[in-house]
């Protein structure tokens, strides 16, 4: 393996570019980003290490929960009176049945049907001729009328304990979102037990918080498998239960393994037709790019012993030419050098695959191949496989735009930041946007908090996405609200966009391209800038430009002034049993907030609290030392819908930047929210904070300890608090977009004009 690794770099600059791209597209991982925490449903003995767990046999319930049973079939006729006569002796009936038939052919669909007539459960079956699993199964769940689902296959048959064990984990904890179950295959003989060596884990082998569970045993709420974005229909026929697997594993999560609820699955009746199964679960994982390390290793090892082989046939071809006798004695010392690297190529591959149940043996080499080529096949896929989910993403847009018939425009925000990491400018034009009847596609690149799989719709005309941004292109002229100049190149992916463009960040702080940034000035139909430097800086290259620095959301602040009696946020209790007045910080904790300062303040006040609330965005917090002062509180950083429930508790808010390149152009959003909160404010010597009344500059250390004792008294000047109102009711998000709105139909009728 080592040696053809080592004859890459020589063997490259000869390849074709053609083929180097289908090498980085095979390269290409999907990687499992686990955000689950799952409980272990099982007896105290069955894997006694594992944490967190709980006992069946001690829970006493009685099923309260309707559940929908779905499945997919396709020209099962002949198996489907066992598979229904199996559910009839479930010990817990589901309250619905609901079946997909994706076009049979053998009479299924209308044996079903007839079924359904006299059958005891509700059943219902939805003709979807030419669909494929994941949409089958997504019509069926969609059709279903209770919000939890169980999910299994027609060619198995279930245990009769199977969907009330299943199910019971829902049953004891209403967190729980997803019960995976077990499934073993059914019936003995060679075809079986290979089938089980290579396609089923090792039940007291696995890890259940790493198990991927087969939709053959599977129970999910109807709101978890929205939320993970349904079956990925993209896929042509196969690997969806294992992506899906990923999306739900991505989504923070509580899960439950029941290893007793189990389906038996019957294998595939002969050793072809299995490697023709493996084939096809390896091309569906090459369509998606999972496990692509493995499927290299695999086809690494595929090209060595194909190499192998054709050196020792071709030596044997060349010594039978020159004699008989010596091809044969030269043949039998290399078939037996053959067959000991043969073993030692395929331990070498049964070690790096986790492969334990079987020895090593020439089906590996079989099953390699097979695997090999599936996944090659997927990856040669991929364009189509990307098409089909583009075309998807855009009928869902349309089904989303259909909703809003009165809406007065639509925006896309490419990703930029997370919605649920540090609420921002971007947050607060969006949310500006959507209250005035835009519908808002906010993209998040879901990089820290964030979990978006397709569209999630949070608010009224507002929609997080996380989808190829091609997926746009349907639209007509929509208005692209382009936060970063790294966007630009995302503009090719709209038809006539009108371009709005926020100019927030120097760029020496975005480190974004000049280039970009530029072209952006010129092609935009309005231009934001944030501070007085960023607009002096952009007039030379644009002079229409809007100056839109950030402001507050007054009205939703105003919600959480706190009332008498009110109980106090979570980590306030500690402060509220001291008499000390408490001076507050909302924000990131950075390389700009100036540690010395807070550490001078705390230690000249020692009477004060000073009080932070934000994440320690680079570590500097934790490396500063400043958490060691006894009247200093970290409370770390509060959701947007909990901040201000801690910032009207604050005496002062405060605004400790150091003065830099970094700071300079910087237009403080907690300077509108102190205000809005009733807060005096004091600040470093910030050019923006010096445009605004009521905001207490201070010069030097000591200037900002005695304008903080000023501060507490312009707390009770009725005067100063009428200041900052105004300050802060005149500085709104939704006064910004009413400005952008102006701006657009004056660029527009501009336009006409020309």
């Amino acid at each position: 393996m080592n040696l053809i690794y080592s004859l890459i770099p020589f063997i490259k600059p000869f390849v074709p570019q053609k083929i180097l791209n289908y090498y980085h597209e095979f390269r290409k991982t999907n990687w499992l980003i686990d955000h689950s925490e799952v409980v272990l449903y099982a007896s105290d003995q069955f894997m006694p290490d594992y944490s967190p767990r709980k006992n069946p046999a001690s829970l006493d319930l009685q099923p309260r929960l309707p559940v929908t049973l779905i499945a997919t079939v396709r020209n099962e006729a002949s198996s489907a009176s066992e598979w229904l006569h199996s559910l009839l002796e479930q010990t817990r009936l589901p309250n619905e049945v609901v079946i997909t038939d994706g076009g049979s052919q053998d009479g299924t669909l209308s044996l079903l049907q007839e079924i359904a007539q006299t059958f005891p459960i509700p059943l219902r079956v939805i003709e979807a001729a030419g669909r494929n699993i994941s949409q089958g199964r997504n019509l069926a769940i969609q059709a279903a009328a209770h919000p939890l689902i169980a999910c299994t296959d027609f060619g198995c048959r279930l245990a009769p304990d199977w969907l009330e064990k299943l199910l019971l984990p829902f049953e004891e904890d209403e967190q729980i979102q997803l019960s995976a179950g077990f499934y073993q295959v059914a019936g003995t003989g060679w075809v079986a037990n290979k089938t089980n060596d290579l396609l089923l884990p090792n039940q007291k082998e696995l890890d259940p918080q790493n198990f991927l569970p087969s939709s053959r045993s599977l129970a999910i709420k109807k709101s978890f498998w929205e939320k993970a974005g349904t079956y990925p229909e993209w896929l042509t026929d196969a690997g969806e239960d294992t992506l899906f697997d990923y999306q739900t594993k991505f989504q923070p999560a509580r899960w439950a393994f029941v290893p007793d609820a189990v389906v038996y699955w019957n294998p595939p009746p002969t050793f072809w037709k299995l490697l023709k199964t493996i084939y096809r679960y390896s091309r569906g994982d090459g369509e998606s790019g999972i496990l692509a390390p493995r499927y290299w290793f695999k086809t690494i090892w595929t090209v060595r012993l194909a190499l192998l082989t054709s050196i020792i046939l071709a030596v044997l071809l060349v010594s039978a030419l020159i004699n008989p006798w010596l091809a044969l004695g030269l043949g039998a010392v290399l078939l037996l050098t053959w067959l000991v690297m043969l073993i030692r190529t395929n331990q070498e591959y049964v070690l790096q695959q986790g492969i334990t149940k079987f020895p090593f043996t020439s089906i590996l080499d079989l099953v390699a191949i097979s695997q090999t080529l599936g996944y090659l096949k997927g990856v040669r896929s991929r364009p189509a496989v990307e098409a089909r989910k583009i075309a998807l993403y855009a009928r869902q847009l349309q089904n989303i735009l259909d909703h809003h018939p009165n809406r007065v425009g639509v925006i896309v925000y490419p990703p930029t930041h997370d919605w649920s990491f540090m609420f921002q400018r971007p947050h607060q034009m969006a949310r500006a946007f959507a209250r005035r009847g835009y519908v808002f596609f906010y993209c998040t690149p879901n990089e820290r908090n964030d979990s978006v799989i397709g569209f999630q719709n949070i608010e009224p005309f507002l929609y997080l996405a996380h989808v190829p941004m091609e997926s746009f292109k349907s639209l007509e002229s929509p208005i692209a609200y382009i936060g970063s100049p790294w966007n630009r190149e995302m503009l090719d992916h709209f038809e006539h966009p009108i371009v709005i463009y926020d100019h927030y960040d120097d760029l020496e702080v975005s480190s974004a391209r000049e280039q970009d940034h530029l072209a952006l000035l010129k092609q935009a139909e309005v231009v934001l800038v944030t501070s007085h430097l960023l607009l002096e800086k952009a007039q030379k290259h644009r002079p229409d430009l809007l100056f839109a620095p950030n402001a507050v959301d007054y009205p939703y602040v105003q919600r959480f002034r706190p009332v008498s009696g009110e109980q106090v946020p979570p980590g306030w209790e500690v402060l509220q049993e001291s008499e000390s007045p408490v001076i507050g910080y909302s924000g990131a904790l950075a390389e700009w907030f100036d540690y010395e300062l807070l550490a001078y303040l705390a230690e000249n006040r020692p009477d004060w609290i000073f009080t932070l609330l934000g994440t320690d965005y680079d570590g500097t917090l934790s490396k500063s030392g400043v958490l060691d002062c006894h009247n200093i509180y970290w409370l770390g950083m509060k959701p947007y819908s909990e901040l201000f429930r801690y910032l009207w508790r604050f005496e002062v808010g405060i605004i400790p930047f150091k003065v830099n390149k970094i700071t300079l152009a910087t237009s403080p959003i907690k300077l509108f929210e102190y205000m809005a909160c009733n807060l005096p404010v004091v600040s470093t010597a910030l050019p923006e904070c010096r445009y605004y009344q009521g905001v207490l500059v201070a010069e030097t250390h000591q200037d900002f300890l005695e304008l903080l004792e000023e501060a507490q008294k312009c707390r009770q000047n009725p005067d100063y608090q009428m200041v900052i109102q105004q300050v802060a009711q005149s500085n709104t998000w939704d006064n910004r977009v009413h400005s952008i709105q102006q701006a657009l139909q004056k660029s527009n009728t501009a336009e006409r004009r020309t």
